[in-house]
């Protein structure tokens, strides 16, 4: 996106956005009081998940996800739903296996969804129960679906028989993780972040059917720390209005270092 502001560092060629954003941060008290007491706020119960608390969260269920439905690195994660804590979870245990992320619009009809979901060859899929009606709809081929269903709910959907939770794979990988976690995934050797693929974002199909358009980690990763420099730190909160599954404002969000 365009950029007016400070000078930024190049983005170096082994990053991922899991280790920028978790592992990335100098080792200040300052840095670590921003891990501890900052977070995601939900304006509707203003209850917060710190993002230490999110951090854990995450790789709890990352280790669920690759035990359970044997996800890998470079599978695609795809998420259906309104924006909330949650979501923010699942989309960072995605990203910490090496799995690419497509954030699908909410509003989404069945027909639409059927499509996102086999143009990105979606192996999970993360609903709640505002989607939970048309994503039971997408799936119309014989036998099961390819990809499984998991609900950002407390509980799954009625629509949607034999489906668990995400608060269900992060207790799961909590009691069966080993200490300290697996390392997150990392650039290949000899590979660079500018051509692994991070986020998979669709066209609006004004010319035809929406297309996947591929967004590396190097990418995603400059356009965080654009955020990071034109945004003041002494703010205290950053009202997020936009969805998360628009294809820059969720990371955006997410990277901002504020509550």
């Amino acid at each position: 996106m365009p950029y007016s502001g400070p000078k930024l560092d190049a983005v170096p060629e082994t990053a991922t956005v899991w280790n920028w954003l978790f592992n990335g941060r100098d080792d200040t008290d300052q840095s670590k009081s921003v891990v501890r007491q900052h977070g995601f706020r939900d304006a509707a119960t203003g209850s917060l998940a710190s993002f230490q608390a999110v951090k854990e969260q995450a790789t709890h269920c990352a280790a669920a996800l690759s035990s359970v439905y044997g996800l890998k690195a470079q599978e695609t994660v795809a998420v259906l739903a309104q924006n909330s804590v949650n979501y923010t979870v699942a989309v960072f245990a995605a990203e910490r296996i090496g799995a690419v992320v497509t954030a699908l619009p909410s509003m989404a009809m069945a027909r639409d969804i059927a499509h996102y979901l086999e143009a990105s060859s979606a192996r999970i899929v993360f609903y709640d129960k505002s989607t939970a009606a048309e994503v039971s709809r997408a799936w119309k081929g014989p036998g099961p679906a390819p990809y499984a269903l998991i609900s950002l709910d407390d509980a799954p959907s009625s629509t949607i028989s034999g489906t668990g939770t995400l608060q269900q794979l992060v207790q799961k990988g909590a009691s069966e993780g080993v200490r300290p976690p697996r390392p997150a995934w990392t650039i290949p050797k000899g590979k660079s972040n500018k051509s692994i693929c991070a986020f998979l974002a669709f066209s609006s199909g004004t010319t035809g059917k929406p297309k996947a358009i591929m967004i590396s980690h190097s990418n995603m990763i400059a356009q965080l720390m654009q955020v990071r420099a034109l945004i003041p730190r002494k703010l205290g909160t950053l009202l997020g209005i936009l969805p998360f599954y628009h294809s820059k404002y969720q990371w955006l969000t997410m990277g901002s270092d504020h509550a």
